[in-house]
């Protein structure tokens, strides 16, 4: 008795197990035909290319969107930068995307822009203050071209950053003295001179120094106490903004490691320049797609939260969310000389998937998917992770054959 029971309990094991593998190889069939059918061709990546019908698909898929998140795998990823040119060229001249915000210095973009206007510099000085893993990459080189083309029309691309680090050479020569003029002109600042002083100390050894910064751990308390103390009072839009800047700068300082702090800072930028600076403005953000991506941490491995996902809470629909993925080739920044290969795709991914269309470039809308959608991607990085991407991105460029930039003579 006791073998006919095994016997049949070892059958419907079997079944079941037969079961769940035919579902799965069924999912992935499914959700495999369902990106093959929504993958449209991208001729060229070339940013002079200003023919943009093969653009179409993917000016339909952002259609009414409000901020459209350009990523990247790596940020050495130079045919994606070339690829985000030309997508920023026609989000500018056929879609009314009016503002290019970088993830770079805050204070240092929005200050150069504001200040600078009409200076022949300007773009020199929006170069010099953007990093350079970007600024020094030959394959960048058209994005800052067309930005001064634009500077002199009547319909500029604005330029603005995101990012609450105060790192770029505008900051270092500039913002201890335009903090200290502009706390010094407040009134509700200047009755406590001690702690004033005390807090211009700090923010002057926090600019000069950043993550070597060796402050005392009360200090650092009575920094951000205060900051918190004060900045309900200010009235100057940009400066009440810059204190909340502040705030998540010396805390990501303070830190010294990689945290959540740094994008939830840049989300809180972000939010402000979307309805506050630029009210009623189209937005684009170039980024990495770890700060982009929204639900992160349903990715293995990564951090709890991201600037993406923390404007997608608030703005949901409004925002469209581009990915980038590679097949082959290789990866590197322009500051590091080591390269690397790019992993090789895996079986029953999506690169292997679109690989088969044999297009060098191409963008696939995933909100156009449905049912069971969880695949493997190279989505944050060159190596694959699993998990459900149309919940990551709204939609993906895919370059067949990457390679690292040049670097800047």
């Amino acid at each position: 008795m006791n073998r006919v029971i095994k016997r049949k309990m070892y059958r419907l094991i079997i079944t079941i197990i037969c079961f769940f593998f035919t579902n799965l190889v069924i999912c992935q069939d499914d959700i495999k035909m369902q990106i093959l059918s929504a993958f449209h061709q991208v001729n060229s990546i070339n940013p002079e290319q200003n023919d943009y019908s093969d653009l179409e698909n993917f000016g339909n898929a952002v259609g009414n969107s409000q901020i459209v998140f350009l990523g990247e795998q790596d940020h050495g990823d130079a045919p994606t930068f070339l690829a985000k040119t030309r997508l920023i060229k026609y989000l500018h001249e056929k879609m009314d995307f009016d503002v290019l915000v970088f993830e770079s210095d805050f204070w240092a973009l929005n200050k150069v822009w504001d200040n600078r206007f009409n200076d022949s510099s300007l773009i020199d000085h929006i170069k010099s203050n953007t990093y350079s893993i970007w600024s020094q990459c030959v394959q960048a080189q058209e994005l800052y071209t067309y930005l001064g083309q634009t500077i002199k029309t009547n319909s500029p691309l604005i330029v603005s950053g995101v990012d609450c680090r105060h790192a770029m050479p505008y900051t270092k020569n500039n913002y201890t003295k335009a903090l200290t003029a502009f706390t010094k002109s407040q009134s509700a600042l200047t009755t406590d001179t001690t702690s004033l002083n005390a807090f211009l100390s700090i923010a002057n050894e926090l600019i000069e120094k950043e993550y070597n910064i060796k402050t005392p751990k009360e200090e650092q308390t009575f920094f951000i106490q205060y900051l918190e103390k004060v900045t309900p009072s200010i009235t100057d839009p940009f400066w009440k903004q810059e204190f909340i800047n502040l705030k998540g700068g010396a805390l990501n300082s303070f830190a010294f490691s990689y945290n959540t702090i740094r994008d939830i800072y840049m989300s809180k930028n972000l939010l402000w320049l979307y309805k506050e600076k630029f009210k009623g403005k189209k937005m684009i953000v170039w980024a990495h797609s770890v700060h982009n991506a929204k639900n992160i941490d349903k990715i293995p491995h990564q951090i709890i939260t991201s600037m993406g996902n923390e404007v997608y809470k608030l703005l949901k629909d409004s925002i469209y969310d581009v990915g980038f993925s590679s097949l082959t080739g290789r990866a590197g920044r322009i500051e590091f000389n080591m390269k690397y290969k790019v992993d090789k795709a895996k079986k029953n991914s999506f690169e292997s998937w679109v690989s088969t269309m044999n297009y060098d470039y191409g963008f696939v809308n995933f909100n156009s998917l449905k049912g069971n959608t969880v695949f493997y991607m190279k989505g944050l990085g060159h190596s694959a992770e699993k998990t459900d991407w149309t919940k990551v991105f709204n939609g993906v460029f895919f370059i067949k054959n990457m390679y690292p930039c040049d670097k800047t003579k």
